[in-house]
């Protein structure tokens, strides 16, 4: 028999009202609407925001009207909002007022960090080819996999959570979580926005980040969902507002990626024809065939331009251009992705008429998303970033006659279309990119911001974006500058080589140069030696006599000082005479050692050195006699050695007795005499060949010079060997001369 269990839910709200609920700690829902007034503004791909007056709050509703505490506003039966209390600041009169944003804060508030990606810094992290919906998943997942804890879970009703865009490459360094989502959505030209209850049954604790290419889904944002009409007699609302931005108007982007210098990710695209599409499906560089989503507008042969490359075409079938040449008008061919923008060809300075660069002159604009690390990328940004801003960016402002019918009716990204007789302003369609509802003791109202283009997140950042940008530059990488050099005399079988180390965290070899000049041979010699000085040896001696030694046990036989004078060195010699033992064989076997002590060093070490003949076992009582020398170096005047013993063998009651002896030889102090002279060798007719490659491995031959040369180039040659490997600059005389040389080496570091 199977069990069910149903899951009850009790719908929030009540019909005709606008209420307000606090979650407490046993996350219920508390209803608290003594409230003068709230604010909620929701807009387009970015946070929501809301501010709430409350009256006479009373000790036990503080419990839970606290920071971070969970809300949620309701009109009639339908969430207008759900989020979290970032500021609650109380008056006289038992007066509060909270303020907070919408649930995605839960994602602005934590940073991206990935360990799988990099073990060693998981705050940088880079997406080399990776799918898009993997990149999502592992943004919203608590421990960054593809899997639940979710901190908000992905929406895989529809989107990219339901269908995966493709591969995409991009890098996040220090993000928020927030932030990067936003940053994917931008660089797959989607939008994206937090759902709650998306079922609709009153589940207010399940809430879905959504990634779609239209929100809140391609229907509503593509079809007009109500009618404004702000004059006449069918007028419903008011307007406010009509403007055109000229001054974000951009018909040329240029978009700068990650890195600096000649290393950065650097593409741009422009608008000069009115015969333009984006692409349906990647293409690689030798595609002849370039699938456009509508190519209606396109002439049946001709010329387009995708980003920076220039293609020519023979054909045209349906939405395919056939018969493509790549990389024309000295272009490069390069691989594009699915939503570039593509037009037919015109240049800046001779823009087709009617076209945006003709209508409104050329307006460039630079944006600088060092997030992008691949060029196919950054040409989908620039693309989305052109068709945004290519025409005059209009908004409206729109004051809704019922606001109740509004709320129930339309959301943020709907389609809407506006009629005004007077001005002849007829079935004109925005979508809605903002709205601000306002509720004054119970009265609602509400005020719609449309527009001919969506918002993107990176306006609301773009303060901070701006203040980060320069050190962003450092965090992610830089090119680094340094030279080697060296000087030496060779000849025809003695090369000059000059050697350094690529890391492996360079990514691209910018230059290396090499210098060199081919100078007269010098070099100095020495003579014979004279006046020198023989070694003087002095010796002393002492002797222990009869010693008794321990089994096991390091035991002092003897001492001895050297004299008072300076000498280099000492040789200690010392004598060992095993004599008898006490008793009858002791058992087992072992070996006498022997070291000499200073009082602060054991030479040759602590566990000193074998006498006597290596491992000795006894049947019956015998002698043995055995020597040790050993050298101190330096000044040892006046100076104590104890010479010590140990045998190492069975250990027993049994002690051997010995006799022993020690003395020392010095060598004195000398000095040498030398003559010297120099050796030069003025040439003609000297030549030099030079080789690169890895050291220790085959080098290419770059040329052969008679003179001396300045900014020898050798990049090829140092980037075919490549990161991670030791480059060999190899000079070949022909014959006895000096080379004197330097390399100029700039290349560009990751900063993993």
């Amino acid at each position: 028999m199977v069990n069910f269990n149903p899951k009850f839910y009790i719908r929030l709200g009540e019909e005709g009202q606008n209420t307000f609920y606090v979650q407490d700690a046993n996350r219920v829902w508390q209803p608290l609407n003594h409230y003068d007034s709230f604010t909620v503004k929701k807009f387009m791909n970015q946070i929501n925001e809301f501010e709430i007056k409350i009256y006479d709050i009373q000790n036990a509703e503080k419990t839970y009207l606290k920071e971070q505490a969970t809300v949620i506003f309701m009109i009639n039966k339908n969430i207008l909002l759900k989020g979290k209390i970032q500021e609650v600041e109380y008056a006289t009169g038992y007066e509060c007022i909270a303020r907070g944003y919408g649930i995605e804060i839960e994602l602005l508030n934590r940073s991206y960090l990935n360990a799988t990606r990099n073990s060693t810094e998981p705050n940088r992290v880079q997406y080399s080819s990776v799918s898009a919906q993997t990149v999502g998943q592992e943004l919203l997942s608590e421990d960054s996999t593809t899997s639940s804890p979710w901190i908000i879970q992905p929406d895989t009703d529809q989107g990219l959570f339901d269908t995966d865009y493709g591969n995409i490459s991009i890098r996040f360094e220090n993000a928020n979580r927030l932030k990067a989502l936003a940053s994917l959505s931008d660089a797959i030209d989607y939008e994206w926005e937090v759902i709650t209850d998306p079922l609709n049954y009153g589940d207010y604790d399940t809430d879905e980040f959504k990634i779609d290419s239209l929100v809140p889904n391609t229907t509503r944002a593509t079809v007009s969902q109500y009618t404004f009409n702000i004059s006449g007699t069918n007028a419903n609302c008011s307007r406010t507002s009509q403007d055109k931005d000229m001054g974000n108007t951009v018909n040329k982007i240029r978009i700068l990626g990650y890195g600096d210098g000649i290393n950065q990710i650097d593409t741009s695209t422009y608008a000069a024809s009115n015969s333009y599409s984006t692409l349906s499906s990647d293409i690689t560089a030798v595609s002849t065939t370039i699938s456009l989503v509508d190519a209606t507008d396109f002439a049946s042969s001709g010329t387009i331009r995708i980003a920076e490359e220039i293609i020519t075409y023979s054909g045209k079938t349906a939405n395919d251009l056939t018969g493509c040449t790549r990389g024309t008008s000295s272009t490069t061919a390069r691989i594009h992705k699915k939503g570039c923008y593509a037009e037919q060809y015109y240049t800046t300075a001779s823009p087709e008429s009617g076209s945006p660069i003709d209508n409104n002159g050329l307006l460039e604009h630079t944006v600088s998303d060092r997030s992008l690390i691949d060029l196919p990328t950054a040409e989908l940004v620039a693309s989305k970033y052109l068709l945004d801003r290519k025409d005059p960016i209009e908004r409206i402002t729109v004051i809704p006659d019922e606001p109740q019918t509004i709320a129930n009716a339309l959301l943020v990204g709907d389609l809407v279309t506006i009629n005004d007789d007077e001005t002849g302003f007829t079935a004109a369609e925005y979508r809605i990119v903002g709205i601000t509802y306002i509720s004054n003791y119970g009265a609602l109202g509400c005020e719609l911001e449309l527009s001919n283009r969506s918002l993107a997140f990176i306006e609301q950042m773009q303060k901070q974006k701006d203040a980060e940008e320069s050190l962003q530059k450092y965090m992610q990488g830089s090119t680094n500058i340094y030279a080697i050099s060296e000087a030496e005399n060779t000849d025809a079988t003695h090369y000059l080589n000059m050697r350094f180390f690529v890391p492996d965290e360079a990514i691209n070899i910018n230059h290396v140069k090499v210098n060199f000049k081919l100078k007269d041979f010098r070099a100095y010699t020495a003579t014979s030696e004279v006046n020198d000085a023989s070694t003087v040896v002095a010796a002393s001696a002492d002797s222990a006599g009869s010693v008794s030694l321990a089994a096991n046990s390091w035991t002092e036989v003897v001492d001895i000082t050297t004299a008072d004078s300076d000498c280099e060195g000492v040789f200690l010699n010392g004598n060992l005479e095993v004599i008898d033992f006490e008793t009858a064989d002791p058992g087992g076997n072992g070996q006498f050692k022997v070291r000499f002590y200073d009082g602060t060093n054991y030479y040759p070490d602590s566990d000193g050195m074998m006498i006597c003949g290596g491992y000795i076992s006894f049947d019956e009582p015998q002698s043995l006699a055995g020597a040790v020398s050993f050298h101190v170096p330096g000044n040892n005047k006046n100076k104590t050695y104890s010479m010590q013993v140990k045998w190492t063998g069975y250990s027993s009651t049994t002690d051997w007795t010995v006799n022993a002896g020690i003395n020392y030889e010095t060598i004195s102090r000398h000095t040498h005499n030398m003559d010297y002279s120099i050796e030069e060798d003025t040439s003609t007719g000297e030549s030099v060949t030079l080789y690169v490659g890895e050291d220790g491995g085959s080098l290419s031959l770059v040329d052969t010079y008679t003179t001396d040369q300045t900014n020898v180039d050798i990049t090829d040659e140092v980037a075919a060997v490549g990161a991670g490997k030791w480059i060999d600059i190899q000079f070949r005389p022909n014959k006895r001369m000096r080379i004197e040389s330097n390399a100029y080496i700039q290349i560009f570091i990751n900063s993993e």
